[in-house]
């Protein structure tokens, strides 16, 4: 069984090094890949987690990735980011 967990990041300064994308018919802004050695990487950012907020807001996930781009250029560094991340259950040891 698994759960899900938030985990909070920062990112004091650019490049994030990681890539966003709309999933699950643009339910969900998801991580695609985290580059080594970035800042993102160095974060505990894993591909696959999901973005709930950035710096306090909810990304435009219903407007497209054009809204979403225009989103990510607008914040200011250090980014407070807050992902989604499933968790294995802790009570079964897996």
């Amino acid at each position: 069984m698994q759960s899900t967990e938030v985990i909070e990041v920062i990112v004091p300064e650019p490049p994030m090094g990681c890539s966003l994308a709309l999933s699950d018919r643009g339910a969900l802004c998801t991580v695609e890949a985290v580059q080594p050695a970035s800042r993102a990487a160095g974060a505990g950012v894993l591909a696959g987690d999901v973005l709930l907020t950035a710096n306090g807001q909810a990304p435009p996930i219903e407007s497209g990735s054009c809204a979403l781009v225009d989103f990510f250029r607008k914040l200011r560094y250090p980014l407070r980011l807050a992902f989604a991340r499933r968790a294995k259950d802790a009570r079964f040891g897996d």
